[in-house]
């Protein structure tokens, strides 16, 4: 998260805009691409059949590979924009009318922002654009390489648009009363916990992933093509904010249902709280993942078709160098096996100091570890005897 220096209402709405992009999550982001190649037309979908541990390590480098690099890292401004900045009130009718005024141009959100005295606003749809217009490039030079890079990282931010919590200037729910535990460090217990943002993106869809993709199953017949990506874009994300307050309510209802009031009390009851959690917005959340593949399936179509509809004889094998299945995490029951994480397959285990997890080193929570803060591991066993535990998202012994 970047320091800034500002004051009153500006600066609360700063620091929620400013939140990692972590926070989204990791196990939404694949099953955003697995169900969005479902969703391509026949002539270049066995391309990404062919490529599809290249393509899902892509779609995951933003929040692999980006916080690692000094010059990616400044894209952290690409996974959110809050289209309820002008809000007059926290109730979804005024988020959504404050949407509707919300400008659609970069020049103008700039503007917006300065007025609200925010030194950087979100820009999701206009990095979707860029994103789209670079696959569109890449399919008519026939980089099978750029290709499946451009694609997964337009993957990844239409991925984006399905969470509410990249809608909005109240992810931390700092503006409706939900309950925080403060800015937690990788490892600690409270950590996928510390907000309704990260109980939600991370921590429900974690523990529910599999189940809601079983849900979405989107029919691979007769895919949309998709030629607007900053309208397309808006569109999602007015959808997912306008499910906003119903998750807000829900996670305050649960939380005074089980009496809940303070870190000890959520650890305690933390499992009680996730099937109710479930049981009230898991359908929204499998609706927000099915629209945002739709979106990437539909975009990357368009730009397939932008390009002129190259066949994939003239998308050249330039070779997929540094791309493997390492960083896609678990596989899928239908993904190709893949053995447990072993000092003697070149993959160690690293955890935080005074953490009690440990992970894969390219699982995206290793890769916010500082350097100083850093401890590794031969194997999961001797991490395991030190008293840790396997991390949740990159299931390190599975």
């Amino acid at each position: 998260m970047q320091n800034h220096t500002c004051t009153g209402r500006a600066g609360v709405l700063l620091l929620c805009l400013a939140a990692p992009a972590f926070a989204t999550g990791f196990e939404n982001h694949r099953i955003v691409a697995r169900e969005a190649m479902t969703c391509l037309p026949e002539p270049i979908a066995p391309l990404f059949a062919a490529e599809r541990l290249a393509f899902l390590e892509r779609s995951l480098e933003p929040v692999t590979v980006w916080p690692r690099d000094s010059e990616l890292r400044r894209r952290e401004c690409w996974h959110n924009v809050p289209l309820d900045l002008t809000a007059s009130a926290q109730t979804r009718s005024a988020r959504l009318e404050a949407a509707a005024r919300f400008p659609r141009t970069p020049a103008g959100a700039r503007a917006l922002y300065s007025e609200h005295h925010l030194r950087q606003g979100g820009t999701l749809p206009w990095a979707i654009e860029e994103l789209y217009q670079n696959l569109a490039e890449a399919f008519r030079k026939g980089s099978e390489e750029d290709v499946i890079r451009a694609a997964g990282y337009l993957t990844h931010f239409a991925g984006e648009c399905a969470s509410p919590f990249s809608a909005t200037s109240n992810a931390g729910g700092q503006l409706t009363g939900n309950l925080q535990f403060g800015s937690r460090p990788l490892g600690d217990e409270l950590f996928s916990h510390q907000s309704v943002q990260y109980r939600f993106d991370l921590e429900l869809v974690n523990r529910n992933g599999s189940r809601y993709r079983e849900r979405i199953r989107l029919a691979a017949s007769d895919p949309e093509v998709m030629r607007a990506p900053v309208d397309r874009s808006f569109a999602v994300l007015l959808d997912s904010l306008g499910c906003l307050d119903e998750l807000l309510t829900a996670d305050r209802e649960i939380l005074a249902q089980l009496g809940v009031t303070d870190a000890t009390g959520f650890v305690r009851r933390a499992n009680e709280y996730y099937v109710l959690l479930d049981e009230r917005c898991g359908d929204v959340y499998v609706d927000r993942l099915r629209a945002a593949a739709r979106l990437a399936g539909g975009l990357i179509s368009g730009a397939w078709e932008e390009a002129g509809r190259p066949s994939l004889e003239s998308i050249r094998s330039h070779g997929l160098s540094g791309v493997s299945a390492v960083a896609v995490g678990q596989p899928a029951a239908d993904d190709p096996a893949s053995p447990p994480a072993t000092a003697d397959s070149g993959i160690t285990f690293v955890g935080a100091k005074g953490s009690k997890v440990f992970h894969r080193s390219d699982c995206p929570h290793a890769a916010r570890i500082r350097e100083g803060n850093r401890v590794e591991f031969r194997t999961a066993e001797e991490a395991r005897r030190q008293g840790r535990r396997p991390c949740r998202t990159c299931m390190p012994e599975g």
